[in-house]
């Protein structure tokens, strides 16, 4: 497999090709997710009891004699739909249908031993490569029975970090189609960068592997032309090798170094395990013999034999699809006890894929490809979907399925202009609201109209109400936050913020990130709706957060470098400026700043805060939200950045023009409680002050009114109590806020009636 780790720089020590490799990250996935589900470790074990009764009445010669009867001319055995989803952002991760098709021509010639470098198969392996009998088709009926070129294009900044949870954006029937992901990068963690990864054929009966089921590449290691990376001799096979897994086939390397077992084939010699997907071509402490002979500083032979605890002992099988192995010789074959395997698989674990009624159910019963009419999509050249009135704002086309020939946008209520027909147009809207945007595109197949309901947001920054004196995120009660206007970005249909009882600041409820769900590098974020703050003389965003980091591995003692952020936007959501930063410590030794139990974790259990002290508060205020006409237009983002850490909690979020208390002071610090919460007619208060003191304790509504004044003298050392009374204060079924100030400090409380 030709893979790259680009942070790493080999010295001292010569290799047989690059010394860059980006690695494969089937086996560390499949670690991960056995520790997810202890179900996975099962049903591996039946899948390796199943291939070992299987090897029981294998004959390799009798295998080998039937397959090759067949011939390389003759129609493959198995015919197997795809569908390859292209996560892309507008770069060159969104490579063309060619690139893609090149992918499945190699993938086609590599699967029936018709690919141009077999010749470089040593003499002492050439009777055992073996054709599989499998081709690869695209798509040419989508689930839905519509015509498809069996390719899917979809816009999402997440193609920077691909994982499991963004091939829940678009995931066709893995029991019918062949799922291929592409992406721009697929990252496990620092310095560590991925070519792909792949679902061994057991996953099939989990819970989640009818959405992942499949393989993710990188696009520069995805077909042979376009942006795929020169130098690798003579062909790309990182998806080969993928499907290689796919199909359950293992690394020769399996398991420890030099481990008898390996990969389960007695064809493919045991081999050394890389350290970093790296093997010495050279003299090495690991090396069973010298791998190689040079002549004039030039390699012109190359045998490495890393392990000789097989037998016969044969030297490491560089030329199978399954190594890492890079240059001549390598990557060009699969045995025949490795096709005898993935046959297995096909008739056990996928065998409704290659079934006659489903290659005419996914169009793929006939070599033609039929035209299809184009699908509309589109993306903006900022990635951001709001803007204010009266600014331009940049549309790109992204229609695919064939080569579109013409378009035409309609732009909804107060565009100008009203319709275009270019790939990039311009526009800009005279009146605020959600816009539905129209957008016919045209093939030589036919012509396809799509209307995108509340596709762009636009906001009149001259026109904003102005808010009171406190605006809440309100989780708590009527759980009505999104429809004020406040939304999650970088949501997966797997990484969501939930509401939860387990932790609170105050209140009943509080949001949590969990990091079960999260991809690492990835940036989670919560963006408000915009306040009109004029008029006061110190607007504020805060809100209280909890959080543990983590070690990465119990090996890496380095912290987990999680980061939050709190960010201003002053032209309707359209740019950013960063108002504060907390960043992840760059080793143990060093406090992690994000803490809020100052303790880092192992990587392991689920954290929840346990009392008030593992609560922070974080704050901006003044200037750092704006000044002047900016205060007429103010939409604040609070941004998470996963890095390996626990899960975030999030509570107590206000926005507001005055900041009345300065909250230093927590509940736990005067014994505060309120009970019952929530209540129906009335509400017991107490709390202990220390010292003789000013105390202040007032009722609000949620929008930030003044009910009534609690309390407002000096108390004496000691428990106090007070009663809140329904009738007497002719409240009504909701929630408000107890804002507590003793002395020059204080909080705010969140209490419930019903």
């Amino acid at each position: 497999m030709k893979k790259i780790i680009l942070s790493m720089i080999v010295a001292a020590v010569s290799f047989g090709a690059s010394a860059q490799v980006k690695m494969c990250g089937t086996d560390e996935y499949l670690r991960d997710q056995m520790q997810l589900n202890p179900q996975l470790a099962i049903d591996k074990a039946q899948f390796e009891a199943g291939l070992k009764d299987f090897m029981k009445t294998f004959n390799a010669k009798e295998y080998r004699k039937a397959t090759r009867a067949y011939g390389k001319n003759a129609q493959p055995k198995y015919i197997i739909p795809v569908v390859v989803h292209v996560f892309h952002n507008n770069g060159s991760e969104n490579i063309s249908d060619a690139q893609i098709q090149s992918e499945i021509n190699f993938l086609n010639r590599a699967f029936r031993k018709a690919n141009s470098d077999t010749g470089r198969i040593r003499p002492f392996f050439k009777d055992i490569a073996e054709d599989a009998q499998i081709e690869f088709r695209l798509a040419r009926k989508d689930p839905n029975g519509n015509c498809t070129n069996g390719i899917v294009r979809v816009f999402t900044p997440l193609t920077e970090r691909g994982n499991d949870n963004l091939k829940r954006l678009s995931s066709w029937d893995t029991k019918r189609y062949f799922n291929m992901w592409v992406v721009r990068t697929i990252s496990r963690g620092p310095g560590v960068a991925l070519a792909g990864y792949a679902q061994f054929p057991f996953f099939a009966g989990g819970t989640s592997s009818s959405i992942t089921d499949g393989i993710m590449v990188i696009h520069n290691e995805f077909g042979n032309i376009g942006t795929s990376l020169p130098g690798q001799t003579p062909n790309v096979t990182t998806g080969t090798h993928e499907a290689g897994h796919w199909f359950g086939l293992y690394h020769p390397f399996q398991g420890d170094s030099c481990d008898n077992e390996g990969d389960g084939i007695q064809e493919t010699p045991t081999t050394y395990k890389w350290q970093e997907g790296l093997r010495p071509c050279c003299p090495a402490i690991n090396c069973k013999q010298s791998p190689c002979t040079t002549v004039s500083n030039q390699e012109v032979v190359r045998t490495p034999n890393t392990c000789g605890s097989d037998n016969p002992d044969l030297p490491d099988q560089i030329e199978n699809f399954m190594d890492y192995y890079t240059g001549d010789s390598a990557s060009n074959m699969f045995t025949t006890e490795q096709v005898a395997r993935m046959h297995f698989c096909l008739n056990t674990y996928r065998r409704e894929l290659w079934q006659p009624e489903n290659l005419v159910r996914t169009g793929v019963d006939v070599t033609s490809a039929p035209s299809c009419p184009p699908v509309p999509a589109f993306s903006s050249t900022t990635g951001n979907f709001a803007v204010c009135t009266g600014v331009d704002f940049t549309f790109r086309d992204n229609s695919y399925n064939g080569t579109i020939t013409a378009r035409e946008w309609n732009f909804g209520e107060g565009a100008t202009p009203a319709t275009d027909v270019t790939t990039t147009p311009t526009v800009r809207w005279s009146t605020p609201g959600w816009k539905n945007i129209t957008l016919k595109v045209t093939n030589a197949a036919g012509t396809t109209t799509k209307v995108f309901e509340k596709a762009i947001f636009v906001e009149d920054p001259n026109n904003i109400p102005k808010d009171g004196n406190v605006s809440y995120a309100d989780w708590d009660y009527i759980n009505d936050f999104i429809n004020k206007g406040w939304y999650f970005e970088n949501e997966t249909p797997n990484a969501r913020w939930l509401r939860t009882t387990n932790a609170v600041y105050s209140g009943g409820y509080s949001m949590v990130l969990e990091r079960s769900s999260l991809s690492f590098g990835s940036a989670y974020s919560l963006i408000s709706p915009t306040y009109n703050l004029s008029g006061g003389s110190q607007a504020y965003l805060q809100f209280f957060y909890s959080f543990a980091s983590s070690y990465i591995s119990p090996a890496n003692t380095n912290d987990s470098r999680d980061g939050l952020a709190i960010f201003v936007s002053t032209d309707c959501g359209k740019t950013w400026l960063r108002r504060l930063n907390i960043e992840g410590s760059a080793t143990a030794t060093t406090p992690n700043t994000l803490n809020t139990n100052l303790a880092p974790l192992q990587s392991v259990g689920y954290y929840i805060p346990t009392n008030l002290t593992q609560w922070k508060k974080l704050e901006i205020k003044g200037p750092e939200v704006g000044t002047g006409a900016q205060l007429n237009n103010v939409r604040f983002k609070i941004t998470f950045t996963y890095q390996g850490g626990h899960n975030l909690y999030l509570d107590n979020l206000q926005v507001g023009l005055n900041s009345s208390v300065n909250e230093t002071l927590r509940p736990s610090d005067i014994k505060f409680e309120v009970y019952p919460n929530p209540f129906n007619q009335t509400a017991n208060v107490s709390f202990e002050t220390q010292s003789k003191g000013a105390v202040k304790i007032d009722l609000m509504d949620i929008a930030g009114k003044h009910i009534a004044t609690l309390s407002n003298e000096v108390k004496e050392s000691g428990m106090h109590k007070l009663t809140i009374d329904r009738n007497t204060l002719n409240l009504k079924n909701g929630m408000y806020f107890i804002q507590v100030k003793v002395g020059d400090s204080g909080f705010t409380h969140k209490i419930v009636l019903q």
